[in-house]
């Protein structure tokens, strides 16, 4: 939907220009989008367009193994953590506040919820299962057992 706003932009200007003040169900002065207004709205949609497409990529159909699939979670869970701390580079604090704070508080709950990650057997399960990535996923994090 922000998408499409950004896309219709010039007509959504257009059309709260003509409908701004002409009675009583007219809309006000305050409904008028500022330049800094739509600035917001292309950055949000910025922000956001990373989690749409791996929404359309995980939402299910996975008869063939691919795509939609658990094991697939914590690599996409990945690219998000990163696009957001990429982002809080890019948005400090000293310069988008807001945006800043939101961009914080998503990557805290990412953190989170790719915590929680480490303690499903579900998930653990699926990796066992997936030889594609198996030997991937226990080189890089499997910890248990080795003398160093």
């Amino acid at each position: 939907m922000l998408q499409r706003a950004l896309k219709l932009r010039v007509r959504i200007d257009s059309f709260i220009r003509e409908y701004t003040d002409i009675g009583e169900y007219g809309l006000s002065a305050a409904d008028i989008l500022s330049k800094e207004d739509w600035q917001i709205l292309q950055t949000v949609h910025d922000l956001m367009y990373p989690f749409w497409l791996l929404t359309i990529k995980l939402q299910g159909n996975a008869p063939g193994g691919s795509y939609g699939s658990i094991w697939e979670i914590l690599p996409a869970m990945e690219v998000l953590i990163n696009h957001f701390e990429n982002a809080s580079k890019t948005y400090t604090l000293r310069n988008t506040k807001f945006i800043n704070s939101c961009i914080n508080n998503a990557l805290l709950k990412l953190q989170q919820y790719y915590q929680l990650l480490d303690d499903s057997p579900i998930y653990a399960a699926s990796l066992v299962l997936n030889p594609s990535i198996k030997e991937c996923c226990f080189d890089n994090k499997w910890t248990g057992g080795q003398d160093e």
